[in-house]
């Protein structure tokens, strides 16, 4: 592991990365971070349309809409609808998909600003769908999976389909530290000692009901297509 983190400090770190950037350097490196936040190479010109002198990572260097190296691999070498099996609900079960809040992110759970905004995760449910579950908003649901399960508290909005059922991802890494604990602690920063939120916090997971499935072409992780059941606690 040494090779991987084979500096000191997190400033040591940058000053080695600032090291390799000739321009930066001249310029008075991490100081003049310190001092201005960020440097733009006025040398450096934007590269439109690459694709036009190098082509595209294909065979052929071109776009290819029937694709041989997706035939060989024993797909269909032409964009094809097929019927995803694991949406076939049955009545009274939803598709659970994810989402990223425009302020939250995998990475971002121990920001303390950010995690001011954004401390809970609540289940979207349609409204219409709530109701034949006698759901009301703010009721805690128990979402289940041939997984797992979680529960969130709902948020009830005509805006998702009656059938689907979403909640952000990313969020409730209680692991990365203090403020995503919602914890108070004492530090040189006086803000780790305003932490208000933990008293209703309720930050939820999904990722105890998600299935590890990929997707057999891209393979992409499926964050969109676990089917689920709910109940009100």
């Amino acid at each position: 592991m040494e090779r991987y983190f084979a500096f000191k400090s997190i400033e040591d770190h940058i000053t080695q990365v600032i090291s390799r950037i000739d321009g930066l350097v001249r310029m008075g490196g991490l100081d003049y971070l310190k001092e201005h936040g960020v440097w733009f190479d006025p040398e450096a010109r934007q590269e439109y349309r690459a694709y036009r002198g190098g082509g595209f990572n294909t065979p052929s260097g071109k776009v290819e809409i029937d694709s041989e190296g997706l035939k060989k691999s024993g797909f269909s070498s032409l964009p094809l609808y097929e019927p995803i099996p694991g949406h076939e609900t049955l009545r009274g079960e939803f598709i659970l998909t994810t989402f990223k809040p425009g302020l939250m992110t995998e990475r971002t759970g121990n920001s303390k600003w950010l995690s001011e905004i954004v401390h809970d995760n609540p289940i979207w449910i349609n409204k219409i769908a709530a109701a034949e579950f006698h759901i009301e908003k703010g009721d805690l649901v128990k979402v289940t999976s041939q997984l797992g399960s979680f529960v969130a508290r709902a948020h009830l909005t005509q805006g998702i389909n009656p059938w689907v059922i979403a909640i952000a991802a990313g969020l409730g890494h209680w692991k990365y530290g203090h403020i995503a604990r919602a914890k108070k602690f004492k530090s040189r920063d006086p803000d780790t000692q305003l932490v208000w939120w933990g008293k209703d916090w309720f930050r939820v997971n999904p990722n105890t009901a998600i299935p590890e499935r990929s997707d057999p072409i891209g393979g992409g992780q499926a964050w969109m297509d676990t089917r689920v059941s709910i109940m009100k606690i």
